[in-house]
């Protein structure tokens, strides 16, 4: 039996729903909801349920939210509610259709009170060279990076063996409908991503601080350069670590510099090997500084990462500098100095750019071109 219910705090207007085998299913307009907080969404479902459940005659003492939280912990399990969407509006819905276009997406509201992200992911492949084992940590560290973590992912019976994702909001301050609907849309394309083994870069520092980026068969290339030794202290250091960053900088889709990883030629290119960790490294804030001395503008949302790293041979760390795409107002990037014949040359400029796994400088030519632009100017 269909019937409508309206989450009125939330001003969602109505929202379809379906009681199945103990527990409430909603199908909600996504873009009416997208902007409420997800914590008023989880006051809101508790209350449903003193709307939906609350026996005869029970204690009215208490505070509604607490009566029906009571009463719907003795019947549910494990998930309270289950919020399902549909991009159809509330206009077009028809009362009496039984199937509707749904998202992967559904938000649910558990037994012990947390809001989980479920996922349907469909049929799902490990990519050559990942057990399932691999796969799972890869993800778990992907999910933590991005403040979510993911309790389950594997494969359900009850839907012909595809894969589902179970992903824990540890914390809902701050958070929309919408930031919790995309991070499970963001989980679904990482998925699909890895198993064709086409990493963007949060995936591939994932698969790094797991230790399974060798065995995912990546390559050097546009957007990532890998280097087994940290750069020498001095000015040739600096300038050189300067360039490697500046000519992602200058990049259409800046990119990811790694130190403490290998690279070994083969037909292919310069495939990644393996991780060579670097014993001691500079603190993150210092390595900002020297990019900040070296490198004009100031590269935005620059981050640089640390990250521990443990194996056979010792402690040590992965360095990791990723540079997102930067503005086209701010470019080219500027490096202070230049290697010349050997030399460091400190009143020298360069303008250092990606092509392939090498830098190659700007030459004159370009450089005046620019400049009668007003690129430079």
């Amino acid at each position: 039996m269909r019937y409508q219910r309206k989450i009125s705090r939330l001003k969602v207007g109505n929202v379809g729903s379906v009681p199945r085998e103990g527990k409430t299913n909603f199908l909600a307009y996504f873009p009416v909801i997208a902007e409420a907080s997800a914590s008023s969404l989880r006051s809101e479902l508790l209350r449903l349920h003193r709307a939906l459940i609350e026996p005869e005659g029970c204690d009215r003492s208490t505070s509604p939210v607490k009566r029906g939280w009571d009463a719907a912990k003795k019947i549910l399990y494990p998930a309270l509610e289950t919020i399902v969407f549909t991009d159809w509006p509330e206009d077009s819905w028809d009362p009496d259709c039984e199937f509707v276009p749904r998202d992967p997406v559904r938000i649910r509201l558990m037994r012990n009170g947390s809001i989980q992200i479920h996922v349907l992911l469909g049929q799902v492949i490990c990519p050559d060279g990942l057990t399932n084992r691999d796969f799972l940590v890869t993800l778990k560290s992907w999910a933590e990076r991005r403040g979510m973590r993911l309790t389950a992912l594997g494969r359900d019976e009850l839907l012909d063996d595809a894969w589902v994702a179970e992903l824990d909001a540890p914390s809902l301050r701050g958070l929309t409908i919408k930031q919790l609907w995309q991070h499970g849309k963001d989980f679904f394309s990482a998925t699909r991503r890895l198993e064709l083994r086409h990493l963007d870069a949060e995936l591939t520092i994932a698969a790094l601080i797991t230790g399974n980026l060798a065995k995912l068969h990546q390559y050097e290339s546009l957007w990532i350069d890998v280097k087994s030794r940290d750069y020498m202290s001095g000015s040739r250091g600096e300038i050189e670590f300067g360039q490697d960053v500046a000519r992602f900088a200058n990049s259409e889709e800046g990119g990811l510099l790694v130190l403490g990883v290998g690279e070994k030629k083969d037909g292919k290119g310069a495939k990644i090997g393996k991780i060579h960790p670097i014993a001691k490294v500079i603190p993150e804030d210092q390595r900002r500084k020297i990019l900040d001395k070296v490198v004009y503008p100031r590269i935005d949302g620059l981050r640089v990462a640390n990250f521990p790293y443990q194996d056979k041979h010792g402690d040590g760390y992965i360095v990791v500098v990723d540079v997102p795409p930067q503005p086209e107002h701010l470019k080219p990037f500027l490096v202070k100095g230049a290697i010349v014949e050997g030399k460091v040359e400190g009143a020298f400029i360069g303008i250092v750019r990606r092509r392939g796994e090498d830098s190659i400088p700007t030459d004159i030519a370009e450089i005046h071109a620019m400049m009668t632009k007003g690129r430079l100017l």
